[in-house]
């Protein structure tokens, strides 16, 4: 699960883990929206006989999951997502594995966190890149330094309410075509 805006689901491991997270979803309530929401760990150990999510525990537990554990995801004060596990049997998870799955938890956000760093910075470099044969575009064709052909590329981007990369992007792939 993912924090943001909305709550969504990006790796779940079977169909049912999907079932049980759209429940959540719908009904806004559930073990990892409140993990998610209260900074707390989550542990039901029998769904059937919940009692703080009247609408979501006996939904879920009619899919035959019985047992949760849910943590937050986070590093500092931002919240990456949600971690969950679950169980078709009652009382599935222990202290130990509450207190196992916290080290997990923690190490999956530091994980999260370096996925997420590198994805930004391959993307902020290609976007450079993009940009630089743009300018390079405009230099060749208008006979324009570098500073002037950035502002070029600035002009028509807020002319056009378009992002900057998006602009290049659009240069560079249409440059044959002006």
């Amino acid at each position: 699960m993912e924090c943001g805006a909305r709550i969504r689901t990006v790796a779940p491991t079977d169909e049912l883990v999907s079932e049980i997270d759209a429940l959540q979803y719908r009904f806004r309530e559930g073990p990892c929206v409140d993990a998610i929401g209260d900074h707390e760990i989550y542990r039901t150990g029998d769904l059937a006989g919940e009692h703080r999510w009247s609408r979501f525990a006996p939904a879920a537990a009619k899919t035959g999951v019985r047992s949760m554990l849910s943590y937050r995801l986070f590093i500092s004060a931002t919240t990456l997502g949600g971690l969950n596990l679950y169980s078709t049997g009652t009382d599935a998870f222990s202290d130990e594995t509450e207190q196992n799955g916290r080290m997990f938890a923690a190490h999956a956000a530091i994980a999260l966190v370096g996925a997420q760093t590198e994805a930004h910075l391959h993307a902020a470099m290609e976007s450079r890149d993009v940009i630089g044969m743009a300018k390079g575009i405009l230099m060749q064709r208008h006979d324009v330094d570098p500073a002037r052909a950035f502002r070029l590329l600035v002009d028509a981007s807020q002319h056009g309410n378009m992002k900057l990369h998006d602009v290049a992007g659009w240069l560079v792939e249409h440059r044959r075509d002006l």
